[in-house]
């Protein structure tokens, strides 16, 4: 029997540090000289949780109520939440030729989903440039398109560093009034932004083992998630295409070679991107079920993704496979697992499921005049960090608001982080007979 102990561990530094961070940059957004208007403390949370968390929900059209200083400040947000804050502390360490703590590089591994130390400094180095080439070169690709819609030039610089920004970590938030929709048929835009997204989700050691590790062998966590992207992403887009082709409500009436090029956006999108260039409230049943199935697998670990991840998703069915074929090992690319890694992924997939049917319960109560489909799809949304909307989140209660701003950070931090922040799992001596039971 497991005895529970509670621990102040790196998982806890990390939870208590997004927490402040999204409280702090909520607090500078509620600041009158960085917002238009009214703004609530509860709304500014929101949309700090949003950009901090990278999901892309926001209760208000952020081009009529922030500032361009707080647009500026949020695109640092964005950028602190796709990257990870103690590898935007570690770069910063390492620029200045500091030498970090090992406290540091614990936290830097954990932030990062890295079990070893060993390469974590160059792993960090490497985020923080890939990341600022990355987002510089779409930038680059994207400014003319949005010089075309925002005429003036400042405007635009600013909103395609925004945008080139939330693509490549996956913040789904936009300047743009609430979608990319003014761009659908505009391929440069939509294919650059398409590929800033998946840059964000392959997963930042894949993309180092692509680019320095040529003609040698690959890792098994790069092998994963090289195969489920591919086979997520075209078979995503058969699906979308297939089921949303002749729909007039989405893509139905753009010509064939836009409706492609926009169920393909929306396939890399639903993956964690949360940038939505259609209404899905005119969505099949059948896509938005899609869609939410997509956000929950979400993309790579040590990546600016949400969801329970491919590797989580890749070891559970090797699992199912294991014990079908009654294999005592789970096996994925000849590579036989860890037993420890095989029970977190339970635990992502379990307590990731029993929080979103928590939390529907709880916004259907809260929620009761919004229609049902949208409530579910927003709260998927939200635990996932995905961003994709029925465009309700305005509607939300204050309670509704708060809630949803709780997924968005969980989501964010991370299931493994919160649960061993608060308890630590020790062995006993104690072993207890075994016994056979009914199942299924």
């Amino acid at each position: 029997m497991n005895k529970i102990s509670f621990t102040k561990s790196p998982f806890h530094k990390i939870t208590i540090g997004y927490l402040v961070l999204s409280l702090l940059f909520a607090f500078l957004y509620w600041l009158p000289p960085l917002h238009y208007g009214e703004l609530s403390f509860v709304d500014a949370w929101f949309i700090s949780s949003s950009g901090l968390s990278t999901t892309g929900l926001s209760t208000v059209v952020l081009s009529d109520v922030l500032t361009p200083a707080a647009q500026w400040l949020m695109i640092l947000e964005m950028q602190i939440g796709g990257i990870g804050f103690m590898g935007i502390i570690g770069f910063y360490l390492f620029l200045m030729h500091r030498d970090a703590s090992l406290p540091q590089l614990t936290l830097m591994g954990f932030d990062q989903n890295q079990r070893s130390l060993r390469n974590i400094k160059s792993l960090v180095i490497f985020i923080a440039l890939f990341s600022a080439v990355s987002e510089f070169v779409g930038f680059l690709f994207l400014i003319p398109d949005v010089l075309r819609f925002e005429g003036d030039v400042e405007t635009a610089l600013r909103y395609t560093a925004f945008h080139a920004v939330s693509a490549f970590t996956n913040s789904g938030l936009d300047l743009f009034g609430g979608s990319v929709a003014p761009f659908n048929y505009a391929p440069m835009f939509m294919l650059v932004t398409a590929l800033l997204v998946f840059l964000g989700v392959l997963g930042f050691p894949t993309v180092w083992e692509l680019l320095y590790l040529r003609g040698k062998k690959k890792s098994l966590y790069t092998k994963v998630n090289l195969l489920f992207h591919a086979v997520l992403l075209v078979s995503g887009t058969i699906l979308i295409t297939a089921l949303e082709w002749s729909n007039r409500g989405t893509v139905g009436e753009m010509p064939y070679g836009f409706r492609l090029l926009n169920t393909f956006f929306i396939s890399v999108s639903s993956r964690s991107g949360g940038l939505g260039n259609v209404d899905f409230t005119f969505a099949a049943p059948a896509t938005v079920l899609l869609l939410m199935v997509l956000m929950f697998i979400g993309g790579s670990a040590s990546s600016t993704a949400g969801g329970i991840r491919i590797t989580t998703f890749a070891i559970l069915l090797a699992k199912a496979r294991s014990a079908i074929t009654r294999n005592s090992d789970v096996i994925l690319f000849r590579k036989s697992l860890y037993e420890e890694d095989v029970q977190k992924a339970y635990i992502v997939f379990f307590f990731v499921l029993s929080f979103f049917f928590l939390s529907c319960f709880v916004l259907f109560i809260s929620e009761d005049a919004l229609d049902v489909l949208a409530v579910t799809f927003e709260g998927m949304s939200a635990i996932t960090n995905n961003g994709f909307s029925f465009g309700i989140t305005g509607e939300l209660s204050t309670f509704g608001k708060l809630w949803i701003t709780l997924m968005m950070m969980v989501g964010r931090i991370g299931i493994i982080s919160i649960i061993y922040s608060v308890v630590k799992p020790r062995k006993s001596a104690v072993k207890y007979i075994k016994e056979s039971i009914i199942v299924g």
